[in-house]
């Protein structure tokens, strides 16, 4: 389920549904908390979702210590698409931060 809602973030996000990309988001990681797998490589793909709502909100450093999370946990090799979507958006939220 917690893919299931990034995902569905990332897709209201592109739609540009700020609102429901940014609650989907927050859901994510609640299932992801509640299950006690916040720091696991299926979680990747929330901490994006919540890196891009807060970069949406211009609190970029919120959106780069997420990014930095997503990377952390998707460190595996299984994940190498999912990692480097996360090391792009951190990219950008760098270049907007001017870092």
């Amino acid at each position: 389920m917690i893919n299931a809602w990034a995902l569905l973030s990332l897709l209201e996000d592109e739609d540009g549904d700020d609102g429901r990309a940014t609650a989907l988001a927050r859901q994510a990681m609640g299932v992801a908390e509640s299950q006690g797998v916040r720091y696991d490589p299926m979680t990747g793909v929330a901490y994006i979702a919540l890196a891009r709502s807060a970069a949406r909100q211009d609190a970029l450093a919120e959106a780069e210590r997420q990014l930095d999370q997503a990377l952390q946990v998707l460190g595996n090799d299984s994940y190498t698409v999912q990692y480097a979507q996360a090391a792009a958006e951190l990219a950008g939220v760098r270049h907007a931060r001017g870092t």
